[in-house]
């Protein structure tokens, strides 16, 4: 009795087994990411950010390899680049994508990078910083030049205040034209400033970096799944959606760019809050809502009131 028992036990384990080893495991998931999207100064961001997506959602969708693949192209090719599916699967801008002909690309806006992308600290020449740091109202920043890139969409904001704007191809020019005082401050992010100021110095001494007087305005932030890639999208969408409620995304912003905001706190230094006219006003009012509270920065803030229009 004993043996037939035993024998039943044997051939239970044997099939058992067998379905174990027939069984398909889950495929691993390739992910190709854009890298460095977001520019100098930023490297690694995006890369982060979506690998803790992916771990977080191993259980329900298995293992994962992720690529990092550079496209040193425009906006729109870009685009045309995740709708074909075969370079990129994943871009994550904050550039206003057009939609034609990508109707199932998933979209999924989140603050990511804390909602800071927005927030300029300025380089300046160094006989005009102290003027510079003495501005304290609108009045006072309208009355002077700002420097940006030609394509930047950045350049809306100012023209919107009727801050006198000169425009220049790139930071290299810009700098250059700041040099020979050509505008009066190049206002970058805060969380690339430092990058292009220590890449320029050297060719460029005469040139630094204003510490009290900064400028925000929201720029929103999406990350694109391209079509054909549902179980992706949903992964994404749920992975981080789980980063960004169990605070863990802002925890990896707060490690890596952290000291910027304390900079801030600790020279007192002021923000001038201007509306970014590519967002709806009340969308604008709960950005900067957010962005100030979640950084402890609503004693910095100096709002700037558009001058309505005679008549």
């Amino acid at each position: 009795m004993e043996w037939r028992s035993l024998r039943v036990v044997c051939v239970v384990g044997v099939v058992w087994t067998g379905l174990c080893l027939a069984w398909p495991a889950k495929a691993e998931t390739l992910v190709k990411l854009q890298g460095d999207g977001f520019g100098p100064g930023l490297s690694g961001y995006e890369e982060a950010i979506v690998s803790m997506a992916l771990d977080a959602t191993k259980a329900e969708f298995g293992d994962y390899r992720l690529e990092n693949v550079m496209l040193d192209y425009n906006l729109n090719r870009v685009w045309r680049i995740l709708g074909a599916g075969d370079q990129v699967n994943i871009v994550i801008s904050s550039g206003i994508m057009p939609m034609q002909g990508n109707d199932n690309v998933e979209i999924i806006e989140l603050p990511f990078l804390g909602g800071a992308l927005g927030l300029r600290k300025s380089v300046v020449h160094k006989n005009f910083r102290e003027q510079f740091e003495l501005v304290d109202s609108l009045e006072k920043l309208i009355a002077l030049r700002v420097g940006q890139g030609s394509i930047w969409q950045d350049t809306a904001v100012y023209l919107d205040y009727g801050i006198p704007l000169v425009a220049a191809a790139d930071v290299n020019d810009l700098y250059r034209m700041l040099d020979r005082s050509r505008f009066d401050y190049l206002p970058l992010s805060v969380l690339q400033v430092q990058h292009t100021f220590d890449e320029l110095n050297i060719a460029y001494p005469d040139i630094v970096l204003a510490s009290k007087t900064y400028i925000y305005y929201p720029i929103k932030i999406w990350a694109y799944v391209g079509p054909g890639d549902s179980e992706l999208a949903q992964r994404l969408k749920t992975g981080l959606s789980k980063i960004f409620a169990d605070k863990s995304a802002d925890q990896y912003f707060l490690n890596r760019y952290g000291k910027h905001i304390e900079d801030i706190r600790r020279d007192k230094g002021k923000i001038f809050i201007l509306n970014n006219p590519n967002i709806e006003e009340d969308e604008n009012k709960l950005l900067v809502s957010e962005f100030l509270k979640r950084f402890n920065l609503e004693k910095n803030a100096i709002f700037a009131r558009k001058k309505k229009s005679p008549g």
